[in-house]
């Protein structure tokens, strides 16, 4: 794809920080951040890049920040911020930077780096070792150079370029993990989840690689919420600010993704193949059970998880929007909220019990972190949507399976829930007979719409009768119409059941 065309490198360096109304004051240093990457980070004709909304975001909240770099293209049109530098390359992957990336950053060593670089090869390549060891090779050249740098690292958007860029969601995976392992207190490596939330049927241009205006947006809100995290708090002396359209808040994106098991889940296959990212955000052939992590500000804690279980058929998953509009929901209100990504089939020979297994560990992670998540460990619970509320189901009301006096520390935490969310249930071939809902089953909420085909109501109706058999508190809600999905994030059309749902938690 023909690149926005170059200024030259003298001109970007003599560029002075692009200012709005309410930026910092004229004698204040600002921020500089780097944008590193290829054409995603570039821009070219007939497609969008984050920068330029990124930067607006930051103006507009009053940070005083401004990127630098080697290059620069021309100006968006109808923008007010010009020319903006960068360090990106169409159609150059992480080798090309890493080898060039000592020169550009001692030109420009930026206190911060927005580094989303990872596509550009080819699956039949097996690419995954080469990229991660030029991504490490880039961290750790700018931490040589500047050792107060900070990294936010980005998890690349997905692409339907496919077979060659099917490799990217293991790639993703493989990042969460060298995140973890560099990331320190005085030298942050921040994981930015770029492919949460971003499909390329509807965030992509006609060559579902590049994003459009939506996915340059979804972009920016993502390196937005991150940057808000490790730059200094905006200037208060700012002048009143001008009346402004309301709009709604950036959407959530993790704060960490967490593997569920180190090395291969238990009962996984020897070669279970890569994952594969189909429409709406939904993933399959899932392999790696993974907890995304969205925490609310520890002023706003209320010391309550939940943990979100998506449905899917017990064969794919949508764990990313489906968690993401969770938080956008909860976490504003003190919830801290844990989105499941949990074993499905294929690969899995055995998916109930491994989606179980799953569900458990995921139960004793988050107790394992609730003082440092500011969670009582007594307020963790589960809310799952069709197939995630069948696993949920099963997972209540089988043995616990801690060992509280084992040799692994995790395993002695408990794995049941202390309260459920069983919406638009979802059968699975078993009746009600199947289950052992007896007084050690937690309290549940329920719902589900009458005029639901996929998962009939009858079902739920004698889920909430044997809660009640066994005297154990319930509360069923049965909503007129809405279907399967009448409840799911991030646009539910019973949206007042979250309000209901808060209500019933109590404080």
């Amino acid at each position: 794809m023909k690149s926005l065309l170059y200024l030259s490198a003298i001109f970007c360096a003599s560029l002075l920080p692009i200012r709005a109304a309410d930026s910092a004051p004229q004698d204040a240093k600002p921020v500089t951040v780097m944008p590193l990457g290829d054409s995603i980070t570039e821009g070219g004709d007939g497609f969008y890049v984050y920068r330029y909304p990124l930067l607006k975001k930051l103006r507009d909240a009053g940070y005083n920040v401004t990127y630098v770099g080697s290059k620069t293209t021309h100006a968006v049109s109808g923008s007010s911020l010009g020319v903006l530098c960068h360090e990106g390359y169409a159609g150059q992957n992480s080798a090309f930077l890493s080898a060039r990336f000592e020169a550009l950053y001692r030109k420009n060593p930026a206190d911060i780096v927005l580094l989303h670089a990872g596509h550009n090869q080819s699956a039949d390549q097996k690419p995954i070792p080469g990229l991660l060891k030029d991504t490490r090779s880039i961290i750790a050249t700018a931490r040589a150079i500047n050792p107060k740098v900070i990294i936010l690292l980005g998890q690349v958007i997905p692409s339907g370029k496919l077979p060659k860029y099917s490799y990217i969601p293991a790639f993703n995976q493989a990042l969460v993990s060298l995140a973890t392992e560099l990331n320190t207190a005085v030298q942050p490596v921040i994981l930015v989840n770029q492919a949460a939330g971003f499909t390329w049927q509807s965030d992509t241009i006609d060559d579902h690689v590049h994003p459009n205006q939506q996915g340059a947006e979804k972009m920016a809100s993502r390196w937005f919420e991150a940057l808000q995290k490790v730059l200094p708090s905006p200037s208060k002396n700012t002048a009143p600010a001008a009346p402004t359209v309301s709009r709604p808040p950036a959407p959530h994106t993790p704060t960490q993704s967490l593997r569920l098991w180190t090395g291969a889940a238990p009962g996984a296959p020897t070669n279970p193949g890569p994952e594969v990212i189909e429409p709406a955000g939904r993933i399959s052939h899932i392999s790696v059970p993974m907890l995304d992590v969205y925490l609310p500000s520890p002023e706003r804690a209320n010391g309550t998880a939940i943990i979100i279980c998506s449905g899917g058929g017990y064969t794919r998953l949508a764990s990313g929007p489906l968690g993401q509009g969770a938080a956008d929901v909860f976490c504003p209100l003190g919830y801290a909220v844990f989105s499941l990504k949990y074993r499905v089939s294929p690969p899995s020979e055995n998916v109930l019990r491994d989606a179980i297994t799953d569900a458990r560990q995921a139960m004793r992670l988050v107790r394992s972190h609730a003082a440092e998540w500011h969670i009582a460990p007594d307020r963790i619970g589960m809310v799952g949507f069709s197939a995630g509320a069948n696993l949920i189901l099963n997972l209540v009301t089988t043995p616990d399976g801690s060992a509280p006096s084992g040799a692994d520390p995790l395993a002695r935490y408990s794995t049941r829930p202390d309260f459920v969310g069983l919406i638009a249930t979802w059968p699975y071939n078993q009746k009600i007979a199947n289950f052992a809902i007896s007084s050690r089953v937690p309290r549940a909420f329920i719902l589900h719409a009458q005029d639901d085909t996929t998962a009939p109501i009858r079902f739920a109706e004698e889920i909430a009768a044997a809660w009640r058999r066994a005297a154990v508190p319930v509360q069923f809600i049965p909503y007129e119409t809405g279907g399967h999905m009448a409840f799911n994030f991030p646009q539910p059309s019973a949206s007042d059941w979250t309000t209901k749902f808060i209500a019933w938690l109590g404080p």
